[in-house]
């Protein structure tokens, strides 16, 4: 129990942490405001860098190949749900937390020993096996504290995997540029032909593939037991805990490669890296489970689409016809072209989450997407101060180690590799501490998120206040510069030139696309349109567009920024008569109230009063909620028992009505608006009868009004013999702020 109650008490923390940082930053827009500055000083100084210091370009260079090795993972795992801000929020947790961490344990394990030991069983053995399980940590423990980790694809399993060796690989392939720069020419600790040696054509390249003894890289190695671990959550259900053999084989395969790689001279440990291909098919392995992975969760996918939005021509879901059609619309404009792809990213997190998702998956508050945009938006900065303070840390320690006559073993890890680095860090001046600081911070909080300001530019306006630059006075420069970051103003520039290629101009629609309209069989996709925990406002419009039964009318819509009209198709005529007209008795002669309303359903003020005069019944007493207009009342009936003739009243509280300014379609909508959102935050809770089966899935959902208020909207979705979604049984407004009571309207005020 202690266990659980700790990773509820996780979850609350980080909910109000994220709750609170979205109320300062709106609260604090200077806060934006310096970020910004940075992030452009970042820039300036590394640009100005570049021609003068060696160790500048490095960092370029080695940021360049770590970006590019992050696109060839993204591009192939194309049943990922995750969305770019978290798989770089991995690489960067890689980076700056899981570097250190990794350091600082190898010098605190290594420190009461004599130096000979650390020489000898450091690089070999103690530390490839650390640095495999520390890069396998972020994972596990996201596995384990996330609502969302029981929805996730295999894809994504591998994504986060190779994201956070990626980010390890970063660090250790710069301290090994840096290391053979400074090693003298012919010298045995570092040979510069083997350390450069990195193809361009490899699949996930990496520094170490031109050394001796063949290895994956770290990349590679951690992504295929990240997705071991994923395979076996999948088996665990047809074998049980057997399955999970399966990663543990793999992390011992893959740290015994790397020990090998490193120049271990244990005798066992060579024979069972010869035993399974001496380090070469380690990453022929993880192709052949990655393509097997998407193509089971593509057929995970088909499983569930007849509860999917389908296009006209799509009978089958599959990765080929999703790029073809992708790319297909990028004649269409930017827009269109991101809306699709995040189209795409939500239908897929969709069936999983229906498939795989939990109870506590599907009823809980956020997900991964927003969880991890705010990690990398927000807590960039923390990580970043948090990886600097741990490198301290293990700089102190190996300054301990080094008084004590200690000396790296090897080259080939994070831990040997420090305290060259740490040297040579110390020799450098103040200004190009200063430079690389800056534009370290620059790489890490522009360039690697870049992609997510980018589909968010591309798929949304550019809300930025600018002017054309021929009117800026010298002092409008600087406030400029705080409107917006550089990722922003590189987003805005890929999207006015996307468009142009398309042959846009600003602020044109794009043109409808070659297949109009989705499966009519299919259902709704979620939309996030007016929703205030929307991870974006493009993420948004794209849900919206592509959530319509028009494809192209809704696709159009979203370009000029409004909310597209649709058919409603959760709501239907039954829903509409329960939800204005209420559950009505048709045969007097059988009923105690001589026909007329039940009392159930009927939640439209309007309608309400037409059934009070229809049907003589007494309102006792109506109130309202002042911020909202939400009424709540208090009805009286008055009845006759058919078999004894018997008179009775009865009373009937807490009835409550939408505000009565809002017509009949404007309350489908809200209905409608509830019920996408906790799909696509998956908070939809089911309800079984006795026996444990299933029969209705209800949601509890706070949305925007036509007016722009907050209104909370519960109701219950009938589903099919299969658990899909079928139509909105009945929904109702209630009071989501617990806080603020109804106040009494008197007679005039009715």
């Amino acid at each position: 129990m202690i266990l659980p109650g700790l990773r509820l008490t996780i979850r609350t923390a980080l909910d109000r942490f994220r709750t609170h940082w979205k109320k300062r930053a709106v609260q604090a827009p200077r806060l934006f405001a310096f970020y910004s500055i940075l992030s452009w000083l970042g820039l300036a100084f590394l640009c100005l860098s570049l021609p003068f210091m060696k160790d500048s370009r490095t960092l370029l260079v080695q940021a360049l190949a770590s970006f590019y090795v992050l696109w060839q993972l993204w591009i192939v795992c194309r049943s990922k749900t995750v969305g770019w801000s978290a798989y770089t929020a991995f690489f960067i947790i890689g980076t700056w937390i899981v570097a250190p961490l990794n350091t600082l344990f190898i010098q605190l394990v290594f420190l009461p020993f004599d130096p000979a030991v650390y020489a000898v069983w450091n690089a070999s053995l103690v530390s490839p096996l650390t640095e495999e399980l520390m890069k396998l940590a972020p994972l596990l423990l996201f596995l384990w504290g996330s609502r969302k980790a029981t929805s996730l694809s295999l894809a994504d399993f591998a994504l986060i995997g190779g994201a956070t060796g990626a980010g390890l690989q970063f660090l250790e392939e710069y301290w090994m540029r840096l290391h053979a720069s400074l090693e003298p020419a012919g010298s045995a600790a570092v040979s510069p032909d083997s350390a450069m040696s990195w193809n361009l054509f490899h699949f996930l390249p990496s520094l170490e593939q031109g050394l001796a003894s063949p290895w994956a890289g770290h990349t590679a190695a951690t992504a295929l037991c990240a997705l071991g671990l994923g395979i076996a959550i999948r088996l665990r259900r047809v074998i049980g805990k057997a399955a999970y053999a399966l990663p543990v084989f793999l992390l011992v395969w893959v740290a015994a490669d790397h020990a090998v790689h490193n120049g271990t001279q244990a005798t066992w440990l060579n024979g069972f890296h010869m035993t399974l291909g001496g380090g070469a098919y380690t990453k022929v392995l993880f192709i052949v489970l990655l393509i097997g992975a998407v193509a089971y969760d593509y057929a995970d996918l088909n499983r569930m689409r007849k509860g999917l939005t389908l296009f006209r021509s799509e009978n089958l879901i599959e990765p080929f016809r999703e790029l073809y059609r992708s790319l297909s619309m990028l004649p269409e404009g930017a827009k269109r072209y991101v809306s699709l792809l995040r189209f795409y990213r939500i239908r897929r997190r969709l069936a999983f989450t229906l498939l795989y998702g939990k109870k506590d998956a599907k009823r809980s508050l956020g997900n991964l997407q927003d969880e991890m945009k705010t990690l990398n938006k927000a807590a960039v900065p923390v990580l970043l101060a948090a990886g600097f303070l741990l490198l301290s840390a293990a700089g102190w320690t190996g300054g301990l180690a080094a008084a004590a006559g200690s000396s790296p073993g090897g080259n080939a890890c994070v831990s040997c590799l420090y305290a060259p680095t740490a040297a040579w860090w110390s020799g450098q001046s103040a200004a190009a501490k200063g430079v690389l600081l800056l534009g370290t911070a620059f790489l890490f909080t522009s360039f690697f998120p870049l992609w997510g300001a980018v589909s968010d530019t591309l798929a949304g306006d550019f809300k930025a206040r600018r002017k054309h630059a021929g009117r800026l006075q010298p002092g409008e420069i600087l406030p400029l510069l705080g409107a917006f970051t550089p990722r922003m103003a590189a987003a805005a520039g890929l999207r006015r030139l996307l468009d142009l290629l398309a042959g846009l101009e600003a602020g044109k629609k794009p043109s409808a696309p070659s297949e109009p309209a989705a499966s009519s069989g299919a259902q709704e996709q979620p939309s996030a349109a007016q929703s205030a925990e929307a991870p974006s406002a493009a993420e948004s419009a794209a849900d919206a567009s592509f959530g319509a039964d028009d494809t192209a009318g809704a696709a159009g819509a979203a370009s000029s920024g409004t909310v597209p009209e649709r058919r409603h198709r959760f709501t239907t005529e039954r829903t509409r008569q329960t939800v204005h007209q209420g559950k009505q008795a048709y045969l007097p002669a059988g009923t105690r109230y001589g026909g007329g309303w039940t009392i159930r359903g009927l939640h439209n003020w309007n309608g309400f009063i037409d059934a009070v005069r229809r049907d003589r019944l007494t309102v006792v007493r109506t109130e309202e909620l002042p911020e909202n207009g939400i009424r709540r009342a208090v009805i009286r009936r008055q009845g006759t028992d058919p078999l004894t003739g018997e008179t009775f009243t009865s009373l009937t509280y807490g009835k409550t009505f939408y505000p009565k300014h809002y017509n009949d379609s404007e309350i489908d909508r809200l209905g409608e608006d509830a019920l996408n959102k906790a799909i696509l935050h998956n908070r939809l809770q089911s309800q079984n009868d006795h026996l444990g089966r299933l029969q209705a899935y209800t949601f509890r959902e706070e949305v925007v009004g036509p007016d722009g208020k907050i209104i909370g909207v519960q109701g219950r979705v009938l589903p099919d013999t299969e658990g899909n979604l079928t139509e909105i049984i009945d929904h109702f407004p209630y009071n989501h702020r617990q806080t603020v009571s109804f106040r009494r309207l008197s007679a005039d005020q009715d």
